[in-house]
């Protein structure tokens, strides 16, 4: 079982005790749910068509903030290119990333980009690791018409 205690200053705290346990012996339903991201943003209230993805990326966010391992977040400081490998440049940055944010919700969800830019002129490449929660993946246009696709053809649109 996992249990996230209400706490005085959690984003979520209120009446509602999340739990979570196989056997579906306790679970909060959808309309819960649903009322309680309605009370944390009003962006949910009413009965509007609202995207799921954004739903879900606030409930994981507030969820994170509830459950973050980090009590005093070291101050930020923006990491700089090395001559390290890339491989070690982003072991690092992952562990800066961690030491701000890390709960079961970064353990599940969370991952690195590798963001490199070159300069056309001088062949120069920029290189940055952005942590994300989750991934908005591409649709291959030689698929929109049969509609099928597989993960693998939306992952590599997206690295195109």
């Amino acid at each position: 079982k996992i249990h996230s205690k209400k706490k005085e200053n959690s984003s979520y705290s209120s009446s509602y005790s999340y739990s979570y346990s196989y056997g579906g012996s306790a679970a909060e339903s959808p309309n819960d749910v649903k009322y309680l991201l309605a009370k944390k943003n009003r962006q949910f209230a009413g009965y509007e068509q609202h995207d799921s993805q954004e739903a879900l990326t606030f409930l994981l966010d507030g969820l994170h903030e509830d459950l973050n391992r980090v009590v005093k977040k070291p101050k930020y400081k923006e990491l700089k290119q090395t001559k390290e490998s890339i491989q070690k440049q982003s072991e690092d940055w992952w562990q800066y990333s961690l030491a701000r944010d890390n709960s079961i919700i970064t353990d599940l969800f969370q991952g690195q980009l590798l963001n490199t830019i070159e300069c056309g002129k001088c062949g120069y490449q920029s290189i940055a690791f952005d942590t994300y929660m989750g991934l908005s993946l591409p649709l291959p246009t030689r698929t929109r018409i049969s509609h099928h696709s597989t993960l693998e053809q939306c992952f590599e649109e997206f690295t195109k």
